[in-house]
Formats: structure tokens, sequence, C-alpha cells
């Protein structure tokens, strides 16, 4: 009201600090800069209040966002020197999920030469870090370096990412065919059990192999299917070992090999490399029945495929050498266009063409092409190419639908080098148009065939989400504790699966679990998960009438502050029913006044209130008439 005033600031100043106190550091920022005198003391606040506003960006995901409030926290990096050595830290952090890695590495070191940085908890994590940037960036030298100084750091400590970077040194190594070291590195990874022992074997054993010690490569190799049978290299170890035994001339065990990985990972990619394997080595024993019986397996059960196109090659020599070309001729007739000679030439170059539009990201040339080229060619060799690199198009120019189709074609194939991404993408697709049990259907296949963690967690997520979304309150517990016993799930993953069995068991009417999961969840209401768990608490309490643990909730969440301010004010909203409830009209009220003067969201917000005061007003002045008339009956 008065903007001349000599106490605006002073108002502005009272407002930061109320602001700060909720946590609501957009709106204390706002107050702040408001000031048109401003000291030392609030540019200190400024720095600090920015800073915090940018870790709950980062803390949301919203990496671009917190990198531009780190950075003006930074300009006055000269009032609180803590605060200054975190903020490069973090900054270094959201650049990194960014995937800006040179700009990553420049903050993480200057973090690690200031002054201070060593009494904090990230010092040695920005080590770490910098190694994974230069690893991503194929600094190999740098990314040893780093790891090095971070296992020297982290030597006494049986920690996960000790094993980590002894094994990614190992990488380095191994892509500088420096395979020796690697295998120095691996071992010394192998011994961190809480790391990853059984990828340490793995690679151990084909840098052995490299180096063509098969008797020991197949001996590492065997260590990891008796030590970790639950491994995802299992398959992998299998096939490998499967190379060696060729290469050792060992065919009966190289043949036991393919074979277990055909009888007991059929979902396997490994699966028809495997046949294509037996086939290749059936054909060196000269025993050409079962060659071309696994030749044959692997062109029917796996057409449209660089397997198939080989075995097809190795079925005409074995053709030729019998001296049956008419045979070979009958044979390739029954396969129709793929193995014809004459179309598949031209198959390869139809295909060639799309396929080279769609490297250089002309995505419109491309999509026509691949349409010419799977109606020219619908049994072609790079159907399955087509079709997947076709969908990836669509879907990138917003056609869903279409794209659905495309890659429909590649998941009802058998399993290819596109199957789990293919399900990925298709899960996607269903679930944002409200497909709910195809994305399920989608997501349960993905667990199915999933050959690598990152997909099986993705494949867990993607379940309980449709779970969520159907209603399936049993489905979505079981789901939803699937994702919470994986350690190597990420925060916000681990928040989103609580939130969402909390509301199950509540569905369920196991409100005692429910309100557990969400009080977990309730002690970071800087989260979205923990403000909405918050509210919900509150708004439980005041349901089943315990008013007093109701506005005890209420009063904790104002304490601990929050920027969703959205729940903040339904909380609030709960409070006045509570006041309400208890008949004490005015205090309602002034609640619901407040959040109509203060609340600056474009939700439902204001419009709940209007509505909870309409009814208030007519309940106050109801009470009002009865007061007056019971004066006037006592008189």
């Amino acid at each position: 009201m008065f903007p001349e005033s000599d106490k605006i600031d002073l108002a502005y100043d009272y407002l930061g600090k109320v602001f700060l106190t909720t946590k609501n550091y957009k709106q204390a920022l706002g107050a702040l800069e408001q000031i048109k005198i401003k000291n030392a003391g609030v540019y200190r606040a400024i720095q600090r209040v920015a800073y915090y506003h940018a870790i709950d960006l980062f803390t949301n995901l919203k990496f671009s966002e917190a990198i531009e409030v780190f950075d003006y926290s930074l300009q006055y990096e000269k009032y609180d020197n803590d605060l200054k050595v975190k903020a490069y830290y973090w900054r270094g952090e959201a650049k990194y999920r960014l995937n800006n890695f040179e700009a990553a590495v420049k903050d993480y070191n200057q973090f690690i030469l200031m002054p201070g940085s060593y009494q904090t908890q990230y010092f040695d994590l920005a080590h770490y870090n910098i190694g994974y940037a230069e690893f991503k960036s194929k600094h190999y030298e740098k990314a040893k370096s780093w790891w090095r100084k971070y296992i020297k750091m982290e030597m006494d400590k049986d920690a996960p990412t000790v094993g980590d970077a002894y094994n990614r040194i190992g990488d380095c190594c191994f892509v500088q065919r420096e395979f020796q070291q690697a295998i120095n590195y691996y071992e010394q990874g192998e011994a961190y059990l809480e790391g990853a022992p059984d990828y340490s074997l793995y690679q151990k054993g084909i840098s052995l192999g490299v180096l063509r010690k098969h008797d020991q490569k197949i001996s590492e190799l065997n260590e990891l299917i008796q030590k970790y049978p639950n491994s995802n290299y299992v398959d992998d170890a299998l096939y490998e070992m499967g190379k060696s035994y060729v290469a050792l001339n060992d065919l009966d065990n190289a043949i036991k090999r393919y074979k277990t990985i055909k009888e007991k990972y059929p979902s396997s990619s490994y699966s028809k490399k495997a046949m294509l394997q037996l086939g290749l080595v059936y054909y060196n024993a000269s025993d050409y029945d079962n060659s071309l019986a696994f030749y044959k397996r692997v062109v029917n059960e796996f057409p449209g495929t660089q397997e198939a196109s080989e075995s097809l090659l190795g079925i005409r020599n074995i053709y030729m050498d019998r001296n049956d070309l008419d045979g070979y001729v009958r044979y390739t007739k029954k396969l129709g266009s793929f193995a014809q000679v004459d179309e598949r030439e031209q198959d390869s170059l139809s295909y060639v063409s799309a396929e080279r539009y769609y490297l250089e990201t002309k995505c419109d040339i491309a999509i026509k092409n691949f349409q010419q080229y799977l109606k020219k060619y619908p049994q072609g060799m790079f159907v399955l190419n087509a079709n997947y690199y076709m969908a990836d198009c669509l879907y990138k120019q917003g056609d869903k639908s279409d794209a659905l189709k495309a890659y429909r074609n590649v998941t009802s194939s058998s399993k290819n080098i596109f199957t789990e991404e293919a399900l990925i993408r298709s899960g996607e697709i269903n679930y944002a148009m409200e497909s709910y049990q195809e994305a399920l259907n989608n997501f349960r296949e993905l667990e199915r065939v999933a050959e690598n963690q990152t997909n099986q967690v993705e494949a867990r997520i993607g379940l309980l989400r449709c779970y969520a979304k159907l209603q399936d309150a049993d489905n979505i517990i079981e789901a939803a504790q699937i994702v919470l016993d994986d350690p190597k799930v990420a925060a916000e993953i681990v928040r989103e699966a609580r939130f969402i069995k909390a509301g199950a068991h509540m569905m369920k009417g196991d409100s005692e679990q429910g309100m557990a999961e969400y009080g977990l969840l309730a002690q970071n209401p800087q989260s979205a998960e923990g403000a909405e768990s918050k509210y919900l608490i509150a708004q439980y309490y005041f349901d089943m009438g315990e008013y007093k643990k109701a506005e005890d909730e209420v009063f904790d969440f104002a304490n601990k502050g929050t920027s969703h301010q959205y729940w903040l004010a339904r909380s609030f909203i709960v409070l006045a029913d509570i006041y309400e409830a208890g008949e004490e009209y005015f205090q309602a009220k002034q609640y619901l006044q407040s959040i109509t003067e203060n609340y600056k969201g474009k939700d439902d917000i204001l419009g709940i209130v209007a509505k909870r005061l309409s009814n208030l007003e007519k309940k106050m002045a109801v009470s009002t008439a009865e007061e007056s008339a019971d004066s006037l009956n006592i008189q």
C-alpha cells in the first residue's frame, strides 16, 4: 500500500524469512529481490535461498532449471563459502545428469580445489563422478586416474562403488587393449561382493579369451556360473565358453554349452546365435544332417535376422558339398523372396537406401522408403530393422499410433536385438493412450525377456504404474515391493513406488499399512510424493474424526515447509475444516481468507476455498440468527 515507505524493505525482509521458514524458496527469493537497499545480510540470504531452491529443483529432476538457479546463487558466492563449495558440486551433478560431461568435470574440479570441499561428504564422490564423466567422454586415461584416486580414498570401506571403480578401470584397460591390466583390475573388483562380482568374472574371462588363454577363460566363466547362477551374464558366459571350446577343438563340450543356452535360455538373444554356432560346429565335424537341422531351425524360427541370413549361406554350402543344387533350389523356393539370390540383392539395396536416410535423421524420406521396402519385401532380410527404424522415426515425429503398429511387428517376432526397446516404447505409447491393459502386457513381456538390469527395472516400474491405473491393489503391492527391494533403483522411483503402494493399501482398507507408507514419505515433504503424503495423512485423521492429530500434522507440515505449495494449501484447507467442525467459524474463515489472499497457483485451490467460504458464511449466518433468537427468548 505504501511503496515509498521506509519500512517496505523491512516488510520484504520479513516475507523472505517467512517463505524461507516454510521452505517456499521461490517466493522467498522473490521477496528478497524486492528489497531496494540490500546489505551483506540480504545478499547472504539471497545466496542461501537460491542454493536451496536449486537443490529443490534438482531433487525434482528439473536439472536445467537447477543449473540456472545455482548460477544465480554463485553470483553471491563471497558471502558463504560452504554454500559456494556445495553449489559447484551440485551444479556439476546437474550437468552430468544432462550428459554435459565436459562442463560437469569443470565444476567437479573447481569444487575439489576449493577450500572447505574436503570437509564435505561429497569430496570423495566428486572423484568417482569425474571418472564416469571422463569415461563417457572416452577419455580413458583420465577416467582411470580419477578412479584410482577414489579407490585410494575409499579403500578401507566395503562400498559397492569401490568395486565398481575397479571394474570401470578394467573396462578402460580393455578398450585400450591392455588386457592383462584389465584382468588385474577385474580381479580386484571381484573381491567387492556388494559391487558386481559376476561382471568382474565375466570380463576377466573375455579378456583371457582375447589373449587366447582359453582354458583359463573357461575356468573363470565356469566359476561365474557356479557362484552366480542367477546372474544376467550366465547365458553370455555359456556362449563364450562354447566359442573357446571350438577354439580348443573340443567340439563335444562346445555343442553341450550351445545346447544349454537353447534349452535353458530360449528367450535369450544368444539362443539364435547358439543354434547358428551349432550348425557351424556340426558342419566342421562333417555332421551335415545335424548341421542342416540347426541351420534350418534358425531360418524358420528367426526369419529376417542376420543369423538367418548366415544360416542360409551354411545351408547352401551343405547342399553344394552334397552336389544337390536342385535340392537347394527347391528349399529356397519354399522360403519365398528371402532366399532368392537376385531378390536378396535387390532387398539389400532397397533397405540400405532407406537406412541411409534414417541415419541422416531425414525421417520423412526414411519412413516413405521403409514403407516401400516392407511392401515390396514383406519377408525380406531386413524386415525387423525396417519396422524398428520406421517406428523410431514415427515416434519422434509424434505419430504414436502408426509407431505402435510398427513396434508390434517387431515385438511379435521372435526375440531379437530390437525386442526390448520396442516393448518399452510400446508400453510407453499404450500407457499414454490410456490403453493400460495393453501397456501391462508390454511390460509383462519385457520383464520376461529383458536381459539387462536397466530394462528389467523399466519393466517392473511400468507394471507398477499400469496396475495403479487399473486399480489392481494386490498386484500393485506385489509389484511395488519388488521395486522397493531393488537397492539399485533411483530415489525418485522408490518414492513413486512407495506412494503407489500406500494408495493400494488404502484401497484395500488396510489404513494402518497405508498410513505407515505415507508416513515414511512424509518425512521428506520437499518431494512431490512426500508433500502429498503429508496432506493425505492430515486428511485421513480428519476423516476419522481425530481432529487433534490432523491439526498437528498440518502444523508440522507448515513448520517443515515445502516447495509444493499446492499440498500445503490443501492441508490448510483441512485445518479450516477442523475449525469448522469444532464450530470455531471465525478461525476457519481466517485460514480460508489467508489462502485466498496469498495463494498464487493457477489450479483448483482458489475454487475449493471459495466454495468452502460460501458454505461457511451460510453456517455463520445461521449461527448468528440462532444466537439472536436465544437472546430474545431470554429477555
